[in-house]
């Protein structure tokens, strides 16, 4: 009779409680990309632009080496515009559009980080008239990229020299681009196509 208490009590003993599987915290999630801007070349929304001065420029000049190479050729007379920037995850985008006066254009990308210090910059199009160049631009969505398609044409060999005593050579490039910003603030650029090809010739008499 004890052993049938004993074994009662044995029994009606508390289970131990379910053990249940450590929950596993997830990963933090990678901040999601932004996506570029695609503006219409031929109408940039210069109402809500911001000139930038000389010495603004200077400032993003001395940042960047490359930057600073690129803007090697800046004279007063162009003007330096800031369109609206986009507000990322740990990072702005400044787009930031270039006049010349001989009425060339060129559209950068910026990224700056905390401090407004400079991350990462690309050209992205240029386009315009300048004596024999003539080019074009156009952006559009591909993807989840930006596209450039940039169209230039000369009116000379890319040299400047003849094929001979009398004949010119008018030749075309086209080059396709995609970018797009990587969660970090880096603008990476990727060639889609690029070729060169002679639009027509021309006899000197």
């Amino acid at each position: 009779m004890a052993a049938a208490t004993l074994t009662l009590a044995g029994c009606n003993m508390p289970a131990k409680p379910e053990q249940k599987p450590d929950k596993v915290s997830k990963p933090a999630a990678a901040p999601a990309a932004c996506a570029l801007p695609v503006y219409d070349l031929e109408k940039l929304p210069m109402g809500t632009a911001k000139q930038l001065d000389s010495a603004a420029v200077f400032r993003l000049c001395q940042q960047s080496p490359g930057l600073r190479e690129a803007f090697t050729d800046y004279y007063a007379g162009e003007k330096f515009y800031q369109l609206a920037t986009v507000q990322c995850e740990g990072f702005t985008l400044l787009p930031l559009y270039r006049r010349g006066e001989d009425e060339t254009h060129r559209l950068y990308y910026l990224t700056l980080g905390t401090g407004q210090q400079l991350q990462s910059w690309a050209l992205l199009a240029t386009w315009g008239t300048a004596e024999e160049w003539h080019g074009t631009s156009k952006l559009q969505k591909a993807g989840n990229a930006l596209r450039v398609i940039t169209l230039n044409q000369m009116d000379y060999r890319a040299d400047g020299e003849f094929m001979d005593d009398k004949t010119y050579l008018f030749t075309q490039d086209s080059l396709v681009e995609d970018f797009h910003l990587a969660p970090t603030g880096q603008l990476v650029k990727t060639q889609v196509d690029s070729t060169q090809r002679v639009v027509r010739t021309m006899t000197k008499l």
